[in-house]
């Protein structure tokens, strides 16, 4: 896929039937900025923006949680996605697709069907659910519960190590159904996968804005205790390090330069760069200077662009190449 179709697979327009039994929701997104979504309390806002991500994240397991009839993506480019839940998806607790001994495997049964329209080409296909999926959408509910791998889950309250199993048979609902390991949707459809790569989305839920931390004090220096801190403050103190290490390295390295630079202004071994090599190198300094203004790390300040005459002497290409 092109960078320039990449580009252009952007949301147009997000729709929901039947959500929560009662609300059809349609939300154009506005194509040069913010789209905000206001409503009252328990109209799914929140889980419109989940079930987005769910579904442009190869996630679909997610859907069999949620009461709804219809789930559409329209694209700026005109292709679409929507999942449509089956009428007889299963709810028993009985494990789908593993063959006991003296009887026949049960019959694996998709919960929903996939529909996908691009380039005038149209696909569709079935959706099971997925252990791993299906853990993490239960963990949700879990503030203790953090998600290490695929496969792996941490309980902050006592560090005890989950599988996505472990996590289903302790928090999972009794109507919600034990399965076997299915491989993700973006697996069992490959048109899925190829579609979904050429999608970027990314979901900042509550709960992240509060981060789990274990802090040592004398008090309990083998029983760290468990500390909530704010993600923004965190990063925006990790972020003020970072540029501070980096203006300091860069102190030092500009201490150094301008120490040797007589001793390897004399010892050059040659005139320098030639003119071209010097504008070109000149240009991409230009860029990088532009790129760190325009996001704050410089002051905004006009400057004069250096220009580099052709009959530049020997003596002055050295020290620019200096």
């Amino acid at each position: 896929m092109t960078h320039s179709q990449r580009e252009s697979r952007r949301i147009r327009r997000i729709e929901v039937e039947g959500l929560f039994g009662a609300y059809d929701h349609r939300i154009d997104l506005n194509p040069d900025g913010v789209t905000l979504l206001h409503g009252p309390n328990g109209v799914g806002k929140t889980s419109v923006l989940k079930m987005t991500d769910a579904l442009l994240g190869g996630r679909p397991s997610y859907f069999h949680g949620v009461p709804c009839s219809r789930f559409g993506l329209e694209f700026e480019d005109g292709s679409s996605l929507a999942l449509t839940p089956c009428a007889d998806k299963p709810t028993s607790r009985k494990r789908l697709g593993r063959r006991d001994h003296g009887a026949s495997a049960p019959e694996r049964r998709p919960f929903a069907t996939l529909d996908l329209a691009v380039n005038g080409m149209r696909e569709s296909g079935p959706v099971y659910l997925n252990i791993h999926d299906h853990a993490a959408r239960v963990a949700t509910r879990f503030d203790f519960l953090d998600r290490t791998s695929e496969n792996t889950w941490i309980d902050l309250r006592d560090g005890e190590p989950l599988t996505s199993t472990d996590v289903l048979r302790r928090y999972g609902r009794s109507q919600e159904p034990l399965i076997d390991d299915i491989p993700p949707s973006s697996e069992t459809l490959p048109w899925l996968g190829t579609f979904l790569e050429g999608v970027n989305a990314h979901l900042i839920e509550a709960q992240r804005l509060m981060r789990t931390r274990r802090v040592h004090n004398r008090a309990s220096i083998l029983a760290p205790e468990l500390m909530s801190i704010s993600s923004v403050d965190d990063c925006s103190r990790d972020l003020k390090r970072r540029m501070d290490d980096t203006v300091a390295e860069y102190g030092r390295q500009a201490r150094e330069l301008d120490q040797s630079f007589p001793q390897r202004l004399l010892q050059r071994s040659s005139a320098g760069f030639p003119v071209e090599e010097l504008r070109r190198r000149m240009a991409g300094l230009d860029r990088t200077t532009e790129e760190l203004k325009n996001i704050g790390i410089l002051d905004a300040q006009p400057r004069r662009p250096f220009e580099i005459v052709d009959d530049i002497d020997d003596t002055q290409r050295g020290v620019m190449t200096l």
